[in-house]
């Protein structure tokens, strides 16, 4: 990291601050971390982002870094869970309203997924880079499958009366998230499709599953 970006996101020399730190302390320095986090591995990754620009950025102790998080990648898969979180109450604000045509809100949750991958910038960092698997490597399978689940739980009540009203089909709700993923990680391949024919192909990819989806039997 250059000396000029590093002081435009206030990574000062000489900044420390107390080991110990009060329950307020503890809250406000978490969700700075969290914040110049987001930040730093935005624009540079995760490998490139030290310990030590993590706490310049907040003015802290290289130590005190670890009274908050075991590891840098531990970090990471914080903001990816809270950042998951965020996603997931939108989801359910805009989307997932069982009274609504079940063909359009899959269309719509399919697109909406895909467009926070494009526009928010740690997800897309995370999702475009080696990040994600440097980070799966570090961490217990345990803290992924809680993640996992937590997507999987909120999506399962809509799709299971959709089912009962007749407007899905019946097959195991987990496979049909599975499909619904399948066709969102598709858009990490966009230079093997190729560039200029992406959009047009994930636009018809998603029409197909959808009809798939929502087709009576």
């Amino acid at each position: 990291m250059t000396e000029n970006k590093k002081r435009s996101f206030g990574l000062r020399k000489g900044i420390s601050m107390p080991r110990h730190f009060s329950p307020q302390e503890q809250k406000v320095i978490r969700n700075k971390l969290i914040e110049k986090g987001k930040e730093l591995i935005a624009i540079f990754g995760l490998k490139k982002t030290t310990i030590s620009d993590l706490t310049k950025a907040v003015g802290i102790s290289k130590g005190s870094f670890y009274n908050f998080f075991a590891s840098k990648e531990e970090l990471l898969f914080t903001i990816f869970k809270l950042e998951g979180n965020k996603l997931r109450k939108k989801i359910s604000q805009e989307i997932l309203n069982s009274s609504r045509d079940a063909a359009k809100s899959i269309k719509e949750l399919i697109k909406l997924i895909l467009k926070e991958m494009d526009d928010n910038p740690i997800i897309n960092r995370i999702y475009n880079s080696d990040d994600l698997n440097y980070v799966y490597q570090k961490l217990s399978q345990e803290q992924w499958k809680e993640n996992r689940e937590l997507s999987v739980d909120a999506l399962i009540p809509v799709i299971e009366i959709w089912q009962k009203e007749g407007r899905i089909i019946e097959k195991d709700p987990e496979l049909v998230i599975s499909v619904i993923r399948a066709v969102v990680f598709i858009s990490l391949h966009k230079k093997g499709i190729g560039e200029e024919i992406y959009s047009e192909t994930i636009d018809l990819l998603i029409d197909i599953v959808t009809k798939g989806l929502t087709m009576r039997r």
